[in-house]
């Protein structure tokens, strides 16, 4: 096994209620006399992270988010009983365990709320840890995430997930993400994260077992797979113009808000500012460099990766 921590999302990842959830917010649309989303396409298309700005996009007011929060998870309390988890994924928490590697729960969901769901479904016992939210307002969860990281200091961990947002929280986490196109978002969004997808738990268990789930870290434009950078074409485009209109003098961001008046998907599935703009610029291997020993492991007990600010030599490779 290559990871020595698995990490799960659960909405949409483990649990099967995309349907659900439709079926809730449908209910509070039909209430207030907004249009009612007509199928899983137009809900994926609509759907992330903050759900308050979910909510404004599909016509429920963020203004009146606190008033709305509480009325969907009531009508998602009545109807979730009957969400089952996807196939596959009891194999593959199977899978994990033989290879005794531990697997914790990372929700956006509210903490009661998710162990109340993972009680009935009978799988809290693959999980050391179990990890909600303390609102149901699911404004996300990377500060959960780091808060994980820093008391678990893992060494290599991997997370598994449905969304745009898991790969934000994995990015944050500086660890390894895979998607599932199952889930609350389009597989063509997901695509869009670099990271690699997967239509179901049995494709990302013969991966392991075929050994191609390894060394998965990314870069906006590009992809790495069984150890070999594949090229995103679109994605690669965008890197190359953001590249040329810098050098030709463009503010990053006038070059922000032009690739957003274009409609251009952001690096992590959201709108492009200034500072993903900055972070393409800055990162050297897009020139085909690369600049080492930018961490280093404090000792050999803890283990612990940390920021190299001078206390170790850098190193900078040319291509």
């Amino acid at each position: 096994m290559n990871y020595s921590h698995i990490i799960w999302d659960f909405n949409g990842t483990i649990l099967n209620d995309v349907q659900t959830g439709i079926d809730a917010v449908n209910v509070l649309l039909e209430r207030y006399g907004k249009k009612k989303i007509d199928s899983v396409d137009e809900y994926r298309a609509a759907f992330g992270f903050p759900v308050i700005d979910y909510y404004d996009r599909i016509g429920l007011e963020r203004e009146n988010f606190t008033k709305y929060a509480p009325e969907w998870v009531a009508e998602y309390n009545l109807r979730e009983a009957y969400a089952p988890i996807f196939d596959g994924i009891i194999d593959l928490m199977e899978y994990f365990r033989g290879n005794n590697c531990p697997q914790y729960l990372l929700s956006a969901t509210e903490s009661q709320m998710l162990k109340s769901q993972v009680k009935r479904l009978g799988i809290g016992n693959y999980f050391e840890e179990i990890i909600g939210q303390s609102s149901i307002e699911a404004h996300g969860k990377i500060d959960a995430a780091l808060n994980w990281l820093q008391k678990n200091k893992p060494e290599k961990a991997l997370f598994i997930g449905d969304s745009l947002h898991d790969f934000e929280v994995a990015q944050a986490m500086n660890i390894d993400c895979v998607l599932l196109t199952w889930g609350h978002q389009s597989k063509e969004k997901l695509k869009t994260s670099g990271c690699r997808v997967f239509d179901t738990a049995a494709d990302i268990q013969k991966a392991f077992e075929n050994g191609e789930l390894m060394n998965l870290r990314t870069m906006f434009g590009y992809s790495i797979f069984k150890g070999s950078i594949t090229i995103h074409p679109e994605n690669a485009e965008i890197v190359s113009e953001i590249f040329r209109r810098f050098i030709e003098g463009d503010s990053m961001g006038g070059i922000a808000n032009s690739l957003n008046e274009r409609g251009v998907i952001g690096a992590l599935g959201g709108a492009w500012d200034a500072q993903r703009i900055r972070q393409i610029l800055s990162n050297e291997k897009y020139t085909g460099n690369a600049l080492l020993q930018k961490h280093y492991r404090n000792n050999h007990l803890e283990k612990k990766k940390t920021k190299n600010q001078g206390e170790l030599p850098l190193y900078y490779a040319e291509g």
